[in-house]
């Protein structure tokens, strides 16, 4: 299978992952430019253009910063004009805890991070 409109990514924490996929499929694997800031602060870039092309995203969220490199990649598709997006999320971190304990006042991450996935938004224009 070989698909010049597709481009295949990962967040890092699932990017030996995306490799086997991509080999196993006839696809090519894009990495993703990762710089880290002394601040801490990460940087990413697509490597090449992605306006027009069918964006797939590999990305486990099983710690703090892998949800956010998936957000990020996420939006980075849309805002460089990705034709589509499709996320692969082989493991969905805190999938499990979608309710509070009555009275435990705590904030369950199920619903606030795993909809910050799933959430449809237009265009950044």
């Amino acid at each position: 299978m070989k698909s010049h409109n597709l481009v295949l990514v990962a967040n890092e924490a699932s990017t030996p992952l995306a490799r086997k996929v991509a080999a196993a499929l006839g696809v090519e694997f894009t990495e993703m430019i990762r710089k880290q800031f002394s601040d801490g602060e990460c940087y990413h870039a697509f490597p090449g253009e992605i306006a027009e092309k069918d964006l797939v995203i590999i990305g486990a969220t099983h710690n703090d910063c892998s949800l956010q490199e998936v957000l990020d990649l996420i939006q980075g598709g849309r805002y460089w004009n990705a034709a589509s997006i499709n996320v692969v999320i082989p493991f969905l971190g805190y999938s499990t805890m979608e309710r509070a304990k009555p009275d435990s006042r705590e904030i369950s991450k199920g619903i606030t991070r795993t909809r910050q996935i799933f959430r449809r938004s237009g265009p950044p224009h």
